[in-house]
């Protein structure tokens, strides 16, 4: 160091000058006393370009005080600051998306497993603008208090009892409440205008939440009142049964043109309109929208409407367009050989949970199906769907339903341009309880060798023929990379492989 009063350079550990005997003061360089704005909604937050006796931001105008400085310390854990990080930036293991019981009719994204600090924290986004509103420390026992939270004062032997004298000293507005669970408080201070910072703690979790004032009344009705959202409230709610099989799992279809759907045996019904069905009088039905097939009856399934059924399967191919890949996907924001597991968390918002499994398997989950990145590959190349899934809205247009006989998905699948492979020759099979079936199985692969459908037949309650509906049980999608039946991929360079394949019985091109 240099000396204030000699001039010289001495030992850092030198308290008294040894040339002149005076005590050394050590006048820190202007650098170091310059202090940061406070409020992460600040563009200027946490960069020291403050002097040291700044009161107020000039950039804001937010107050440069001890109180603020708690503030921007509750409002940030580890690399995630409430109000400013989006949810595509937190690296984690699950993404959840639901309702949620303090922002009304709004969902949110939650992330769990958060996987760079343990699993006991996770993290709460809106939809809407993506951003990180809320945190969450499930177990206050296993939580490893960070050292910005030890600074200002967090005893990690009574979690609880140090943050309510850090918010009473802070001017957090606070009030204790008991119930059978124990003793919890419910804390908030106002920002700025409509913004508020919300904690509830007891002794068990921590919540802290950033938001309107709307936001922070709910929360106290939520979280004081412990008046929780009953989840049979949904339960509740009249739905009728399905006047095809009389199953009471049936469900809104929210479409606004068909309003119930079964689950069960997928009969869509409830549309009322001036056309009729030839065949069972249904008021049930939609235009087909091929320009092929006028109308469907969504009760009986009889199509009708154009006398064209004498064209040959060769004109009958050829009067409609050749699909690949890219005429089915993107779905959900994913195009099977295109998309990665980070092109997918970008869009968490879509999907129900996005799941890392072991050896690699990557499962995004879209109301039940499967999206699958598997482990021997970087991009998403497989999806699975059974019958109690709803078909992606995007494949509407191309006639999927699950309501289809065996014949009707051969020749969708024709129509179309695919080579439709029997793998399974069609049978009768029957359960120990309950109706005979109809078992086969269909590999189906597109003009371009860029896609491929495997069906597999193993259901229906409406008979167990090939012209008998609602017999198909699931459908596997697999892309030009993922292997076909462990056999290499499907490529036009590898058709002679799939000719192969076809050539073995009972397997056989159709």
């Amino acid at each position: 160091m240099k000396c204030p009063h000699c001039g010289q350079e001495h030992p850092d550990n030198f308290q008294f000058c040894p040339v002149t005997g005076k005590k050394i003061e050590i006048i820190k360089e202007s650098t170091s006393e310059l202090i940061a704005c406070t409020n992460p909604l600040c563009d200027d937050y946490g960069k020291k370009v403050l002097p040291a006796d700044s009161r107020f931001c000039p950039t804001c105008g937010t107050g440069l005080n001890n109180s603020l400085s708690v503030i921007s310390i509750l409002m940030s854990l580890y690399d995630i600051t409430l109000g400013k990080t989006n949810i595509y930036d937190i690296d984690a293991d699950e993404y959840i998306k639901g309702d949620s019981p303090i922002l009304e009719n709004e969902k949110v994204v939650s992330i769990n497993h958060y996987t760079r600090h343990g699993g006991n924290i996770s993290f709460v986004a809106r939809y809407s603008d993506k951003k990180v509103f809320g945190l969450i420390i499930n177990s206050l026992s296993d939580f490893e208090i960070p050292s910005p939270w030890i600074s200002i004062g967090v005893d990690s032997n009574n979690i609880t009892l140090s943050f309510e004298k850090i918010l009473g000293k802070c001017g957090f507005d606070l009030e204790e409440f008991e119930d059978n669970e124990g003793k919890h408080v419910f804390s908030y201070k106002q920002l700025n205008t409509g913004l508020f910072l919300v904690l509830v703690i007891d002794n068990e979790w921590l919540g802290i939440f950033l938001g309107t004032e709307e936001m922070k009344n709910r929360s106290y009705h939520e979280f004081v009142s412990r008046d929780f959202q009953d989840e049979e409230d949904d339960n509740d709610v009249e739905v009728p049964s399905c006047p095809k099989c009389d199953s009471d799992n049936v469900e809104d279809d929210g479409s606004g043109y068909l309003q119930y759907k079964c689950n069960d045996c997928g009969n869509i019904w409830g549309h009322d309109d001036k056309e009729e069905c030839p065949e069972c009088g249904s008021h049930d039905i939609e235009d087909d929208g091929t320009g092929y097939l006028q109308y469907k009856c969504n009760n009986c399934d009889n199509i009708w409407g154009d006398d064209d059924e004498d064209l040959n399967d060769e004109e009958y191919s050829e009067s409609f367009k050749a699909l690949s890949l890219d005429d089915f996907f993107p779905v959900c924001g994913i195009t099977l050989d295109k998309s990665t597991v980070n092109d997918a968390r970008r869009q968490a918002y879509r999907f129900d949970k996005i799941e890392r499994c072991d050896g690699g398997l990557v499962i995004a989950w879209w109301k039940g199906i499967q999206i699958r990145k598997e482990s021997e590959c970087d991009l998403f190349t497989h999806i699975y769907m059974t019958r109690f899934d709803k078909m992606f809205p995007e494949w509407n247009k191309f006639d999927f339903d699950w309501n289809l006989s065996y014949n009707e998905w051969i020749s969708l699948f024709k129509k179309y341009g695919f080579t439709v492979i029997q793998t399974k020759e069609p049978r009768v099979s029957s359960r120990e309880h309950g109706p005979d079936y109809l078992e086969a199985e269909l590999v189906t692969v597109s003009k371009d060798y860029s896609l491929k459908f495997k069906l597999d037949f193993s259901y229906g309650r409406d008979g167990c023929t090939q012209e008998s509906c609602s017999t198909l049980y699931s459908i596997s999608v697999s892309s030009e990379s993922y292997s076909f039946d462990n056999g290499g991929s499907i490529g036009e360079e590898n058709f002679y492989n799939l000719e192969d394949f076809c050539r073995n019985e009972p397997k056989k091109n159709l």
